[in-house]
This record gives C-alpha cells, sequence and structure tokens, in this order.
C-alpha cells in the first residue's frame, strides 16, 4: 500500500456608511480579507483593513454572500439581497458532489459560452475563460452543505478541495460520507493522543493525509496542495492524492492541532488525459501556493523524462510545433523528481508568486506533451 506522505467606471453609488462593522470577505479567489466597506460602484468594493489601508475588490470576484451584504447596504440595510447586477457572468452549472457527472465546466472543450475580448479561441490552450473560472469557483465555495452532513467545517473542505480540483483540470465534484469523516477524526485524535503525525499509529493514520498546525479543516486542504517541506518535496504525495482523478469521495477530522484527511478513494473513471498542477490555461495566483509545478499522467511515465519551460512574451494562439522553440526567456528548473505518473518541477524563485505566461513541454520515450499556463 502506499501510504499519503507526512507533512507538518461606471458610475459610483453613494454608499460611504459610517460604523459598518469589520467583517471577513472572501473572494473567488481564495482570500479572505477583514475590513471595513467604504463604497462601491459597478465594477469594484472598496473596503478599510484593520492596519487602516484602504483597497478595492473586483465585485465580479466577490462570493454570494459578500455581494448580498453590498446590496443591503447600497439599498440603506433593507433586508432585501436581490440579485447581482445583470451584467455580471451568468453562472456555469456545476455537478452536484459525489454525483460523478462530468459537465462542460469542468472538462472546458464543452463550454459554449462566447468567449470574452481578448481571449484566444477556446481550445486545449485555453480551456476557459476568466469569467467561467471566477463563477465556477465562487458557485463551488458556497454550496449548501447536505442536510445529513452536520459538520459544516467538514463541508467546508469538501468544497475548498474541489475548487483545486477544478483548477487542476479533473472531476470536482468529490462528496463525502461518513465512515470517511469517522475514519479520519479517530485518525486526527490517534494523533493528538501520540503529540505527533505518523502513519504508524493505527487508526486509519495509514489512510489519511495529516497535518498538524494549520487551523480549520480548509486550511489543510490549501497546506496539502502546497505540499512543502524537505519530507515532501521528491513526490509530494498530499498534493497528488487530492488531485486524483477517480477519487469519489473524501473524509476530514480534526483534533486540536491535529487534521487528517481520509484521501484514499478511487471510485470513479481514471483520466484519459493528462492533468497539471497548476492547471492548463489561465489560473488565479492566488491558488498556486508552494514552489513546485506537477505533472500527472494517465500512465506510468517513461524513465529520464524531462521538462522544460519558457516564459512567454506573448500570448500564443494555437500549440507551437514541436521543432520550434517558444518566443521567450527558458526557465531554469533547479530540481525534478519523477515518481510513477507524476513528474515534480522547481522553478527558478523569480518567476514564482508573479503573473505571466508559461509554456512547458514534457518529454521522454513514447511521450510529448506540451502545455501553456497563464497567472492571472
Amino acid at each position: 500500500m502506499r501510504y499519503p506522505l507526512v507533512f507538518l467606471a461606471v458610475f459610483a453609488f453613494s454608499s460611504a456608511v459610517a460604523g459598518e462593522a469589520p467583517r471577513i470577505w472572501n473572494t473567488a479567489r481564495g482570500q479572505k480579507i477583514e475590513g471595513s466597506f467604504v463604497k462601491a460602484t459597478d465594477a469594484t468594493v472598496t473596503i478599510k483593513k484593520k492596519d487602516g489601508k484602504v483597497m478595492e475588490i473586483p465585485r465580479e470576484e466577490l462570493l454570494p454572500l459578500d455581494e448580498q451584504y453590498v446590496v443591503r447596504v447600497q439599498k440603506g440595510g433593507s433586508d432585501t439581497t436581490g440579485p447581482p447586477p445583470a451584467s455580471r457572468p451568468k453562472p456555469v452549472p456545476i455537478p452536484v458532489p459525489g454525483g460523478n457527472t462530468p459537465t462542460a465546466a469542468a472538462g472546458g472543450d464543452g463550454v459554449t459560452q462566447d468567449d470574452i475580448v481578448g481571449e484566444p479561441k477556446k481550445g486545449k490552450l485555453y480551456p476557459r475563460t476568466k469569467e467561467e473560472i471566477r463563477s465556477t469557483l465562487r458557485q463551488i465555495l458556497v454550496l449548501d452543505k447536505p442536510k445529513s452532513l452536520g459538520n459544516k467545517e467538514v463541508w467546508e473542505a469538501i468544497c475548498r478541495l474541489n475548487a483545486h480540483r477544478y483548477l487542476a483540470g479533473v472531476p470536482f465534484h468529490v462528496g463525502t460520507e461518513a465512515p470517511m469523516n469517522e475514519g479520519a477524526q479517530d485518525a486526527s485524535e490517534a494523533c493528538a493522543k501520540a503529540g505527533t503525525i505518523s502513519h504508524s499509529l493505527g487508526h486509519s493514520t495509514d489512510k489519511c493525509n495529516l497535518s498538524m498546525g494549520l487551523g480549520d479543516m480548509a486550511s489543510t486542504v490549501n497546506g496539502y496542495i502546497d505540499d512543502g517541506g524537505n519530507n515532501n518535496r521528491a513526490v509530494r504525495g498530499h498534493r497528488r492524492w487530492c488531485l486524483n482523478p477517480p477519487m469519489q469521495n473524501a473524509g476530514f477530522g480534526r483534533e486540536g492541532k491535529f487534521s487528517a484527511m481520509w484521501c484514499m478513494n478511487s471510485g470513479g473513471a481514471k483520466a484519459r488525459d493528462f492533468w497539471t498542477w497548476p492547471g492548463r490555461g489561465l489560473f488565479p495566483l492566488e491558488y498556486f501556493r508552494g514552489n513546485s509545478w506537477s505533472f500527472y499522467s494517465p500512465d506510468s511515465l517513461p524513465p529520464e523524462t524531462k521538462v522544460r519551460m519558457w516564459k512567454m512574451l506573448t500570448r500564443p494562439v494555437q500549440s507551437i510545433p514541436w521543432g520550434e522553440d517558444p518566443k521567450g526567456k527558458e526557465v531554469e528548473i533547479g530540481y525534478t523528481h519523477q515518481y510513477d505518473n507524476t513528474i515534480n518541477f522547481e522553478l527558478d524563485p523569480k518567476f514564482l508568486g508573479r503573473r505571466g505566461i508559461f509554456w512547458v513541454r514534457v518529454q521522454g520515450r513514447g511521450l510529448r506533451e506540451q502545455y501553456c499556463v497563464e497567472m492571472f
């Protein structure tokens, strides 16, 4: 058995409302910002943070509850929430968690929404537009908790997991079931009793990703995707389990600072195409964590698979022939590790945390794949 790894222009509304209490604002980019409402326009919301700094948030990136709050304040505190302005992009339907039914939003090629101005024609290079990404992330993150599930924190972690899976380009309708949550809770309690995290403690610890000191369950998902630490550097096993395409259900548990995610579940269909982290096409920078990229193949990679990467000068509109180097600067890759169907590779740090367009080529005996990632 392979164990998961352990890791430690518009008219402004008259909207400034004196005395508005600070609140936590959530965005489709995964941000949590504490601050007080100052004003809003059709395009942005201005908030004042606790440190006194003022910042603007694009309204299209607000989650529904925050948008409703803004509408309510604009109406003078009335109870009506009202729909978002009609100019906002229409929601992209998403599948029901646990249903294992892919939709156009999950695959990209079947999306029928018109291209936005300035985007290349959709295809394998850019499967989804920015509007589709923001809209679908908003929907995933606020899905109603099933009545049968009592623990809201578990559901928030499931939604966070699905958001990352959506961005990776794998099925993002993972659900949960009681035995998995009970097993994850049992594993968390075992770690808490031992005062450490280990897969040798019994109590389902050998079937879970384990973490310590990352707070709420949803935050542990961020940590698993990051998968930092010298003991995780080679395989990045937490990320690999989180993005396993046939995963249908997962479970979460927490005891104090110890958390567990039951991740060993592969009841769905296997992938027929490669998937990546960060995912192909447009990718919101705020969701990328850590310093490692990953490429996953449906089958085992051939020995000595190589990766090359370029930072592009301009956005590509079609695939680049293999006999031609992309126009841009080749990015130094300082570390790679190949494991089964996975190759993890670390970029020159100066390219991390920045917007840019990157072209990646993965090549081995009988294998040639290339793709584009645009951080925005």
